[in-house]
């Protein structure tokens, strides 16, 4: 039996709702954060996130909230799916809350503009050492929703920590298959060339063996 997790994801654009979508397929219990109460009414009521990733229905036991603390509560993995521009601002809002026993996977790409930046940089020059991963690759969250093939890299400074950002997301015959790096590299979040080639396989070979 595979092995889940209590997984928050904040951020409701397409990425976080897809990354919301894989997380529940693979059987975690799963929490999807606007930071808009009326559009996490909207998104309770019609079940499809038509402003960021529409045709998709979002699943019932798909849990949605409001409240931050609410999310924060509720995850053992913190997905932040938040836009790089506004990433700066919630990480502040996340001091207020015990931070120890979680593991957060960030998913922004690119670099804030005031600073130069990168979105792990960001994470840890507010929350300190935290336990971080970065997820990124080639990746298209209306094609992840759809279970179209896709591969991503889980990178870390803690191989550990790789490990189980991307166990709590894979799911065998699953289309989104996360593979572990030791290393957080700067390419994985400029979404340049990283600096390891991680895996040969094609989406056609993962897809069909499952691995």
């Amino acid at each position: 039996m595979n092995q889940t997790h209590r997984i928050s994801v904040l951020g409701d654009g397409g990425w976080g709702t897809a990354l919301a979508l894989v997380s529940h397929r693979k059987g975690n219990p799963t929490l999807l954060w606007s930071a808009f109460p009326e559009y996490a009414k909207v998104l309770k009521e019609k079940r499809e996130n038509q402003k960021f990733l529409p045709g998709i229905p979002l699943p019932s036991q798909l849990e949605i909230t409001s409240s931050l603390k609410e999310a924060v509560d509720f995850g053992e993995v913190v997905i932040l799916a938040i836009p790089t521009q506004f990433l700066r601002n919630i990480l502040h809002k996340l001091k207020e809350f015990d931070l120890s026993k979680k593991i957060f996977v960030s998913v922004a790409k690119g670099i804030e503009k005031k600073t130069h930046l990168r979105p792990s940089e960001i994470v840890e020059s507010i929350l300190g050492k935290v336990k971080l991963v970065v997820l990124s690759g080639p990746s298209h969250a209306e094609e992840v929703a759809r279970k179209i093939p896709t591969l991503v890299v889980a990178a870390s400074r803690d191989e550990k920590l790789a490990g189980q950002a991307a166990e709590a997301l894979n799911k065998r015959q699953e289309a989104l298959r996360a593979i572990q790096l030791h290393n957080m590299g700067v390419g994985k979040q400029l979404h340049e060339k990283g600096e390891a080639e991680p895996s040969h396989k094609t989406c056609e070979e993962i897809q069909q063996t499952g691995k």
